[in-house]
């Protein structure tokens, strides 16, 4: 062999060593995937499990929208990157062949495109979800671009929700010492 195919050969073996590497780091993640699943999913039941049985200031309420959201988006990139795993697996031995990489890989990111998709809710429907925050007496709904966690309508809502409860105990206060 001459220099530059000892050249051609050292670098075809440094391709190789680097796509090993490359697919262990893969392998690597992917084999953690359900693990970080269920530290999450067991993050979000404490958090439900805590709304179920403590009371929140319309501050903390937000707060702990927030952190619920948080979790929940972590979980959905973790879910994400379940179903990624599977499709590589099932493409995985289609790249050793040439004439199939192109067809493995379009497979791929037509799957990849699947999971950027909204979801589509089961039990209620988003118009229904917004007439509950929204609240009572044909209050503006919630427009479905807004980022609702931790902005200042949700939080006029539940104010505005307090201040209705109080004056109702007020006026029921005021009912009951003027029966009296």
């Amino acid at each position: 062999m001459n220099n530059e195919e000892n050249q051609k050969h050292f670098e075809m073996v440094q391709k190789i060593a680097k796509i090993n590497e490359e697919l262990n780091e893969i392998d690597e993640y992917f084999d953690n995937l359900n693990g970080s699943l269920s530290e999450v999913e067991l993050y979000i039941s404490d958090l439900l499990h805590y709304v179920e049985n403590n009371n929140f200031t319309p501050q903390q309420a937000v707060k702990f929208l927030n952190l619920l959201k948080k979790k929940r988006l972590e979980r959905r990139k973790i879910k994400q990157d379940i179903v990624i795993k599977s499709n590589f697996d099932n493409i995985r031995n289609k790249f050793s062949f040439y004439e199939q990489r192109k067809t493995a890989m379009a497979q791929f990111f037509r799957k990849e495109k699947e999971l950027m998709s909204e979801y589509n809710p089961r039990k209620i429907s988003v118009i229904e979800l917004r007439e509950m925050i929204a609240g009572k007496r044909g209050r503006k709904s919630i427009n479905a671009n807004e980022n609702f966690v931790g902005s200042s309508e949700i939080e006029n809502e539940i104010m505005l929700s307090n201040n209705e409860n109080i004056e109702e105990n007020a006026l029921n206060d005021n009912k009951e010492n003027v029966e009296v």
